[in-house]
Parts: C-alpha cells; sequence; structure tokens
C-alpha cells in the first residue's frame, strides 16, 4: 500500500505540447508575412550598387548599409544612412580598428569620384568585416575575410 501513495513521476501531456506547437507555427507564419515583401540582399545588390577589384573574386557579395540605405544609390549622399558614393576608390592602408574590426581598410577617393559632390566626408570610407547582426555598414563597403588578398593600390569601382 506504501508503493501506491509514493509521488508518480509527472507526465508529459499532449495538450501542453500541442499549445507548443501551435505558438511555433504562429511565430513562424508572423516571420514569413514580415519577410515575404522583402526583396533577397543578392537581389538588392546586384540591381543597385555593384563593386569590381580587378583581378579578385570574392566569396561573399559585398553590402552598404542596412534599412532603406542598403545599396540604395539614391540615397549616398546621406552621412551614416546612404552607401559609399559611385567612383572610383584606391585601396589603401590596411589596419585593425576598435570599431570596424581586423583587417580595415582605407578606401582613398579618386579624382572625378562622385563623393566630392554629396558633402559627405570623403576620407571618411573604409572596407572591413561584416558583425553577427549584418549591419556593421555606416557606410562603408561590408567584404568577406578574404578582402585581405586585395592588394594595396589596387582600384575599387563602385557603380549605380
Amino acid at each position: 500500500m506504501k508503493e501506491d501513495n509514493m509521488k508518480r513521476p509527472q507526465r508529459i501531456y499532449w495538450w501542453t505540447l500541442i499549445a507548443w506547437l501551435v505558438g511555433v507555427l504562429i511565430h513562424l507564419v508572423w516571420y514569413v508575412l514580415q519577410m515575404r515583401d522583402q526583396p533577397p540582399t543578392d537581389e538588392v545588390y546586384t540591381r543597385l550598387l555593384s563593386c569590381q577589384v580587378a583581378a579578385f573574386a570574392l566569396t561573399e557579395l559585398p553590402y552598404w548599409l542596412g534599412g532603406a540605405g542598403r545599396n540604395n544609390p539614391a540615397a549616398q549622399h546621406l552621412p551614416n544612412l546612404g552607401p559609399i558614393p559611385t567612383g572610383k576608390w584606391e585601396w589603401g592602408t590596411t589596419y585593425n580598428s576598435r570599431n570596424t574590426g581586423m583587417n580595415t581598410i582605407n578606401l582613398v577617393p579618386l579624382p572625378g569620384n562622385s563623393c566630392h559632390g554629396t558633402g559627405r566626408d570623403c576620407d571618411s570610407f573604409r572596407a572591413h568585416g561584416n558583425n553577427r547582426a549584418n549591419d556593421a555598414s555606416r557606410g562603408c563597403i561590408i567584404l568577406p575575410p578574404n578582402r585581405t588578398q586585395i592588394p594595396q593600390g589596387e582600384i575599387v569601382e563602385v557603380m549605380p
């Protein structure tokens, strides 16, 4: 008789599992509905900006900024919102930065670069790596780790 009075192990009730699955399903549907009108990042990149670096193959596509300014050449005159202005840039020195991380590269505007007509500080643009949130850019070019293979003095052309 004493054995009958002992505590029995708790059982998992099916209704608890079903309620949890319904919650997950609701969140998944909400996410899909939020994302369905968003074009993929690669599509935005290929339509709006491109970066050509001679004799170098990127392992990932670069991007400029996030949100409304991401790869949007119409916003290139807006500091901390728009992408790097169109034109040719010289691949400058590489250094480590507390703000932008390891292997940050200075970009030097070349004559004829559209940066000079935007009112932005033309010496403030960099190429550097991404962050976990995928929003590392404030107008800089975000590239994968193999960016260090691009030699100093190489010309980067940002096109509309």
